[in-house]
C-alpha cells in the first residue's frame, strides 16, 4: 500500500544537508493524480 514511510527529523540533524538530500528525503511524487 505505501512505498515509503516518513519520520520526523530533528532540526540538528538537518543543519548541513544539501538541497538534493532534502529533495531525496522529503519529496513526495505521485501524491495527486490529474483531474
Amino acid at each position: 500500500m505505501f512505498d515509503r514511510t516518513y519520520y520526523a527529523t530533528h532540526p540538528d540533524m538537518m543543519a548541513c544537508v544539501s538541497n538534493e538530500e532534502l529533495r531525496d528525503r522529503y519529496l513526495i511524487s505521485g501524491l495527486f493524480r490529474e483531474g
